[in-house]
């Protein structure tokens, strides 16, 4: 290909140091379109000796024809736009001062998630796979084209665009749906949501932002969600340069538009309990010094015991809720409030109050709750913020497909993994003496109150009643040293 115009000495006259990585990467392709070689535009960038990386160059050459990039303008053009540049001053410093403004402060942005993230802000969702990020993000859509609240944050009204990379058209339109029906929203403001499906098509972050801006400049949007975000990456998320080019193309949708820009990323699956929250991210990309808030989905792992207590939660309520349905006077003349907490207790009323064909009922019922508690996961959602303070961790349980706060308070008692270090080691400073009486001592309590249930006590109707497993109860049984346990029978030993 012959070139246009001899165009290398013109380069002499700019200062690849001088130039951001966006223009640094338009000399590059004005070089391709016009015939030159990877190894000019290397031989130019070398000049940079800060920022320069060896192999850089020959990459990126390669990476241009299928990154979508546009750039009609020639080495000439460029170059005569950073020398007019220079002349009026554009590069210069101007600072203002705080003197004339300290008493007539500009108002702030306001709030689009109230207590998290102004509008035109940025915000960053990250977590590991199968925390359902998507579905929170649909979940936050539905919440600000409804008004409604999200994770327990109220969110403005307005509309949104929900750019889909990942799903196919079809699905993604399911997904909207089952997630309005799972909240219970009534979508009244449904039209307030524009969904883009671009799944399957390679398109660069600089296009996408551009044409962005141009089809949403008269749209309104408060709200631009980006999903999922390592669809735009390139190869090399970490390099420092890329990067900045990548997050300011979001800089640049946020400040033309006034709109956030909303995304999701992942972050590694373990060891995350002694990190904090930018650490979750940083420790697989740099991306999380970014956004003006980032939030992050940590699992939290659920002991057998936890289980059974939820297990046997629900059905204390199932079974109050049908005797009290279909018994009411037995309801209301023998079951007691603390009756509702235990197991044993509810199980007999069932057997009082309830027809066989009405057990048999509750007991599919409660099948089904129980199923549906195993299939759950438990998270807790923490955050960095740069324009609020820190909030409270918030403790939410994915029920497909949609994220729920915990209102039992159970998830409060799960501690990440630094947190249950800490607390090992709390316990074991206790005096092992403190820590066995007060074993004891629950034991005790359970046998004492089955005891005063039922003629027979038994490992069951020991674990039932504390929730623990039975191989819990044998342990604690062991060490008390003075009841004997026959087929399952626990008595005092004589």
């Amino acid at each position: 290909m012959e070139h246009k115009m001899d165009s290398i000495p013109l380069l002499t006259h700019t200062d690849p140091s001088s130039l951001s990585y966006e223009e640094w990467l338009n000399v590059g392709i004005a070089l391709k379109n016009e015939g030159y070689t990877a190894s000019d535009w290397d031989k130019w960038s070398q000049q940079d000796t800060t920022r320069y990386k060896a192999g850089e160059c020959f990459t990126q050459w390669a990476l241009f024809d299928y990154s979508n990039i546009k750039n009609d303008a020639g080495v000439t053009q460029i170059v005569a736009g950073y020398e007019e540049r220079l002349k009026d001053g554009q590069r210069h410093l101007n600072p203002e001062n705080l003197g004339g403004l300290i008493n007539q402060l500009p108002d702030l942005a306001p709030p689009l998630i109230d207590g998290v993230l102004r509008q035109g802000h940025k915000m960053l969702i990250a977590g590991p796979s199968k925390a359902g990020k998507s579905f929170t993000l649909i979940g936050l859509s539905i919440a600000i084209a409804e008004g409604a609240k999200w994770l327990g944050w109220q969110c403005m009204q307005g509309k949104v665009l929900y750019i889909n990379l990942d799903l196919d058209r079809v699905s993604v339109l399911h997904r909207f749906k089952n997630v309005y029906q799972a909240l219970r929203i009534h979508p009244y403001n449904s039209d307030n949501i524009d969904i883009w499906n671009l799944r399957g098509q390679l398109i660069s972050i600089d296009r996408l932002a551009s044409e962005i801006i141009e089809a949403s400049q008269q749209k309104g949007y408060v709200a631009i969600i980006i999903d999922p975000l390592h669809k735009l990456l390139s190869h090399n998320e970490y390099n420092a340069n890329q990067r900045a080019y990548f997050t300011n193309q979001f800089d640049k949708i946020a400040t033309d538009l006034g709109s956030s820009v909303i995304y999701c990323h992942h972050h590694n699956p373990i060891g995350h309990g002694n990190k904090k929250s930018m650490d979750f991210l940083l420790s697989s990309n740099l991306l999380a010094c970014e956004p003006d808030a980032l939030l992050h989905l940590v699992e939290n792992e659920l002991s057998e015991d936890v289980l059974k207590r939820q297990a046997n939660n629900v059905t204390c309520q199932i079974y109050a809720n049908v005797i009290k349905q279909m018994n009411d006077n037995y309801y209301a003349d023998h079951v007691l409030q603390d009756h509702e907490q235990s197991l044993l207790q509810m199980e007999y009323h069932a057997t009082q109050a309830l027809t066989p064909d009405l057990i048999a009922q509750a007991e599919e019922e409660i099948s089904q709750a129980v199923q549906t508690i195993n299939m759950r996961s438990a998270w807790r959602v923490e955050g960095t913020l740069r324009e609020y303070p820190k909030f409270e961790a918030v403790n939410v349980w994915f029920q497909y497909p949609v994220h729920r706060i915990d209102e039992t308070g159970i998830l409060e008692d799960i501690k990440l993994d630094a947190e249950q270090t800490w607390k090992t080691n709390f316990d074991k400073k206790r005096p092992n003496k403190l820590r066995l009486n007060e074993r004891i001592s629950a034991l005790e309590a359970a046998f004492e109150a089955c005891n005063d249930e039922n003629e027979i006590v038994t490992i069951t109707s020991l674990a039932k009643h504390t929730g623990f497993t039975e191989k819990t109860i044998r342990n604690y049984i062991k060490e008390h040293g003075k009841f004997v346990v026959d087929k399952g029978i626990v008595t005092w030993r004589e």
